[in-house]
């Protein structure tokens, strides 16, 4: 009785955001920690084109990063997947056309749960018209994603980005 208690009251305790969404072991087969050569053999298995990878050396970002298109909850996007020796698989981030930022949404919340965070940023654009910018987060304590939209429908409009919290500090510093 006492240990069921105390077991209640320490799940109480706990942040919210610590269990209000599913943390990804991985992203569309490829684990934390991965290699590249791996990223390959699961874009060669699931017939998708990885375009290239190549190193650059620019500041924060993982100095790997490889380039593939691919669809995710039925949407097509352009991928850019980020490694850091000794580290692998760090992140990485999609780019979709707007219009189907609902598809995307609805997807990301069947599969990980409820947004941890969600904001609507009123904007301007430079001609002096207004919209919102939709972003949801999901923060936890190994991975965060961020989905944003943005204002004009051209097929990068929208953003979706999964990294390991350690990754995203380092690079948001």
């Amino acid at each position: 009785m006492v240990r069921g208690l105390v077991l209640v009251i320490t799940l109480l305790m706990q942040s919210p955001l610590a269990w209000a969404w599913q943390e990804p072991a991985e992203f569309v087969g490829v684990r934390w920690g991965d290699s590249v050569a791996l990223l390959k053999r699961v874009n060669e298995a699931a017939k998708k084109d990885l375009y290239r990878c190549a190193e650059a050396d620019r500041g924060p970002l993982p100095p790997v990063a490889c380039l593939t298109e691919f669809s995710w909850f039925n949407v097509p996007v352009k991928g850019t997947f980020r490694f850091r020796p000794g580290a692998g698989f760090v992140g990485a981030d999609l780019q979709f056309w707007s219009a189907r930022f609902g598809e995307m949404k609805r997807g990301l919340i069947e599969t990980y749960g409820p947004p941890t965070q969600e904001d609507q940023q009123r904007r301007t654009t430079p001609g002096g018209l207004p919209y919102v910018n939709e972003v949801f987060r999901w923060h936890g304590v190994k991975v965060q994603m961020n989905l944003q939209r943005y204002p004009v429908d051209f097929f990068s409009d929208s953003e979706f980005l999964i990294m390991l919290t350690e990754e995203m500090e380092r690079q948001y510093r």
